[in-house]
């Protein structure tokens, strides 16, 4: 509303330029829709670090971006995408974890994780599978140099009767 008076002020006097900023600053900016609902807020959390969320018709956070200055506790991510559905519930995430390997996590309605694709740090690919428990159930496993046996991966399935690995055996030469 400020800057649709001071644009019409400037236009009265003939300076349009005169009431154009270059650089607005502050800890927190909404964007509003026509009925002055609030459907993104972009801002600096206590820490300093940053977050964009959009937001559905009535409110709810749909869409997270952020950059954290302080890694997450139990996560370690870092900087991060965040998609929710319609219950305002984390569905999928992306992040950066603190040593600079990626993640993607699925998770479920209740914001359980069910599936996590990951790199290591030392760049080799790993794909865990929860139950609904939030348990490690299935894990692949691909090492970036082979093992003592030779093998450069392993899948570990895990249930009531503990965990079974299993590699690739080796060719017969």
């Amino acid at each position: 509303m400020l800057a649709k008076q001071a644009e019409k002020a400037a236009r009265q006097e003939g300076n349009l330029m005169a009431a154009v900023e270059k650089v607005v600053q502050a800890e927190r900016f909404e964007l509003v829709d026509s009925q002055g609902n609030v459907r993104a807020r972009l801002g600096a959390g206590a820490d300093g670090s940053p977050s964009l969320h959009l937001l559905d018709s009535n409110g709810a956070p749909r869409i997270s971006l952020w950059v954290r200055s302080e890694p997450r506790m139990l996560t370690d991510e870092g900087p991060g995408l965040e998609l929710c559905g319609e219950n305002a519930v984390a569905r999928a995430r992306i992040s950066v974890r603190s040593d600079g390997a990626p993640a993607v996590r699925l998770l479920d309605e209740q914001g359980i994780e069910r599936a996590v694709l990951a790199l290591k740090p030392d760049g080799a690919p790993s794909l865990h599978l929860f139950n609904k428990g939030g348990q490690v159930r299935a894990m692949l496993d691909v090492l970036p140099e082979p093992d003592e046996s030779g093998e450069h991966g392993a899948l570990t399935v895990s249930g009531k009767s503990g965990s079974h690995t299993l590699k690739p055996r080796a060719k017969a030469r």
